[in-house]
């Protein structure tokens, strides 16, 4: 139980409410073809979560493991029925992967929606027809109405699986995660007047037991479609064939067993502030907290529950022309509590990653491994010493000596933020953020003897400010690496008299 103690507590501390890795969204950003992010952010990711000891120990909690797979799996559907994400990470043994989830519910309200598919929306009107019958297919899904009709025995798996090859690969596989063993499990549900298999993969730590994947093996064996998540709807041609394996299928598991019930109505954190009078004060907030690494505090400063709320799906589809499945900043409209939840959870899961972004620039700005602002170099990211290094990334980096020293405006490090083409740009980001205004900021700070720019876009939602995400529209036009998140060194940018510029923060 140690191992998954610590496993879990690691993920906690640096995602207390986030849930990691998974989604492959590439947003807006200025509306232009998604790029890559180097394999040195997920290394930063995992080290900087264990030498993050600083953030409160008050944010960790201390796993509950599950007697049986199936009560593992029982326990992650519960969440799902009730659209409960805390719940359903908590029955992970590792992060629950957003992508997998995303798929998983497509299938469940038969959304034909493809990775590899792009629906054109040339036309006036395509959009909104588009979103009319995206909305109207998840609004006709009840996932509070699942029932849980029971799991297929594990004797009547394929021999395969059941081999001693398979069983002694199964075990490899666990002690990969530190782990025992691992199993297959296959749940069938009923929704609606559909029935859905649902596989998953669990894995055992001293004899609890936890999921660590949606699919797995024995959902490959079962030819279901790895972009389904182990997820398939049970037609009548197959019907018979399931039904056989249910004892009773007027049953609801959900209604039997000694878990805890689910509670009616869950209290809802809210995880942005109230908000900041200015775009340059939310990024003092967002930087006092980034020196203290008090996570809550950095996130606070964005806005998270507005952005989900107000933001225009149709407005952005309507902007690029088209949607592509898993490539929109959010790929389904927050029309119910589960599209809403899963929204908010991604919205998270993007702030997490540019953040950690963020103290791997710095780091590496500091240690010097950028050259005239570009990334590191591939000899650099598959250095078999890079995780020892940055294991040390606090500890090397005086944060307590940051001083924020002010801001300059984004129009004057850049005549083109202010053109024509620009405050269009910018009249249409609005539109589909659903704000009031959104601009660009650039804050000055200071460590360690250099001089940083961190620049973000801000929005306003109420008469009050929030960051929207870190980089942004003047990073692009200033030329800052996409990998930096928007932080760089003031000589970087190669113009004179900056530091004259820079105006105090009230």
């Amino acid at each position: 139980m140690i191992k998954i103690q610590k496993r879990k507590r690691i993920l906690v501390i640096i995602a207390t409410f986030l849930v990691l890795t998974g989604i492959s969204a590439c947003t807006s950003r200025e509306i232009s073809a998604p790029q890559t992010e180097h394999q040195e952010v997920s290394e930063i990711q995992s080290e900087l979560s264990e030498t993050a000891g600083s953030l409160k120990e008050s944010q960790t909690t201390e796993p509950v493991g599950f007697v049986s797979p199936q009560s593992a799996v029982k326990a992650y559907l519960e969440g799902l029925k009730s659209s409960d994400f805390k719940r359903m990470a908590d029955t992970f043994a590792e992060e629950m992967h957003l992508e997998d989830i995303l798929r998983q519910y497509t299938v469940l309200c038969q959304l034909e929606l493809n990775p590899d598919s792009y629906i054109q929306l040339k036309e006036d009107g395509d959009a909104k027809q588009f979103m009319k019958k995206l909305t109207g297919q998840i609004k006709a899904v009840d996932l509070a109405s699942m029932k849980l009709l029971g799991f297929m025995p594990s004797e009547l798996y394929p021999d395969m699986y059941n081999s001693d090859t398979n069983k002694k690969n199964m075990v490899k596989r666990a002690e990969k995660f530190g782990g025992d063993n691992i199993e297959n499990c296959a749940a069938f549900i009923e929704l609606g007047e559909n029935k859905y298999v649902l596989f998953f993969e669990v894995i055992e730590f001293d004899s609890q037991w936890y999921n660590l994947e949606l699919g797995g093996l024995l959902a490959n064996m079962a030819d279901i479609d790895k972009g389904a998540a182990g997820t398939a709807l049970v037609d009548k041609e197959r019907g018979q064939e399931f039904k056989q394996l249910i004892t009773d299928s007027s049953k609801d598991l959900f209604e039997s067993g000694t878990e805890v019930p689910i509670a009616e109505e869950p209290a809802e954190i809210i995880f942005e502030s109230e908000g900041f009078d200015s775009p340059q004060l939310a990024a003092k907030a967002y930087l006092e907290g980034f020196k203290a690494h008090e996570l809550d505090q950095m996130i606070s400063a964005f806005s998270i529950e507005s952005y989900v709320d107000h933001y225009d799906l149709q407005a952005s589809l309507e902007n690029v022309h088209g949607y592509v499945f898993m490539h929109q900043e959010f790929n389904l409209p927050a029309v119910n509590d589960f599209s809403r939840g899963f929204n908010i959870q991604s919205r998270k899961e993007e702030i997490l990653r540019d953040t950690v972004k963020q103290y791997a620039a710095v780091y590496n700005i500091n240690e010097g491994y950028f050259k005239n602002s570009t990334i590191l170099k591939d000899e650099d990211i598959s250095d078999e010493n890079i995780s020892s290094k940055l294991i040390k990334l606090l500890d090397q980096l005086d944060l307590s000596s940051m001083k924020i020293l002010g801001y300059i405006p984004a129009e004057e490090l850049s005549e083109e933020y202010g053109s024509n083409g620009r405050l269009d740009i910018r009249a249409q980001q609005t539109k589909v953020c659903g704000a009031e205004n959104v601009e660009s900021c650039v804050v000055i700070f200071e460590l360690e003897g250099n001089k940083y720019c961190f620049c973000f876009d801000a929005v306003q939602y109420k008469d009050k400010w929030y960051i929207r995400r870190l980089g942004g529209s003047i990073s692009t036009l200033l030329d800052i690496p996409f990998d930096l998140a928007g932080i760089t060194t003031i000589d970087s940018l190669e113009k004179s008299e900056v530091e004259k510029l820079i105006i105090p923060i009230t």
